[in-house]
């Protein structure tokens, strides 16, 4: 039987962590893909938050980060949305 050694070990949980950091990453697009499409910009366009297209509104970019910032937390989808609805 053959023995791990320490550096095989060290590749091995580098390779689940990174992958799994990928995954991630890629779940938080989608959380914010979906709930961009579900908020409207309140520039008064009347378009889906992430397809408001005024040059420089300022609207849109702060409702963005706004929406980066709480895909990014520990809320869920549905806290992230009502923050939207009461502010």
């Amino acid at each position: 039987m053959r023995r791990i050694t320490m550096r095989k070990a060290v590749q091995i949980l580098w390779i689940i962590t990174a992958s799994a950091m990928l995954l991630a990453a890629g779940d938080q697009e989608a959380r914010f893909q979906t709930l961009g499409h579900k908020l409207m910009c309140r520039c008064g366009c009347n378009q889906i938050l992430l397809e408001c297209n005024h040059v420089g509104c300022s609207y849109s970019d702060k409702m963005r980060d706004e929406l980066v910032a709480g895909v990014n937390g520990p809320d869920s989808d549905d806290l992230i949305l009502q923050r939207f609805v009461q502010s």
